[in-house]
């Protein structure tokens, strides 16, 4: 509770499980890191870094099913995701 504010209005720290997702692949419970979505008309399939919120008509991907996504015969795959540095890489540099 913070002095002076109603408790309606008291800000909730978010936490990492809060701002995590879950792979859409049925029966996967790794963390999403990428966003698939299409468009029908133009036969298109963009793979993107995961996107800041979810929406019903993108699918939220793990790394292992990014990577193995294929797309109809005739369809293009657009890759956009950036590219992520290890851990390891991240820390000597940060």
């Amino acid at each position: 509770m913070v002095p002076g504010v109603p408790p309606l209005l008291t800000p909730v720290p978010l936490t990492s499980a809060a701002m995590t997702r879950q792979c859409a692949r049925p029966s996967c419970d790794r963390q999403a890191v990428a966003t698939l979505s299409y468009q029908y008309s133009a036969s298109v399939v963009w793979l993107e870094s995961l996107a800041p919120e979810p929406h019903p008509m993108t699918h939220d991907l793990c790394d292992l099913h990014a990577e193995s996504q294929s797309v109809p015969m005739g369809w293009e795959l657009r890759d956009e995701r950036v590219p992520r540095l290890p851990l390891a890489v991240a820390a000597e540099i940060g």
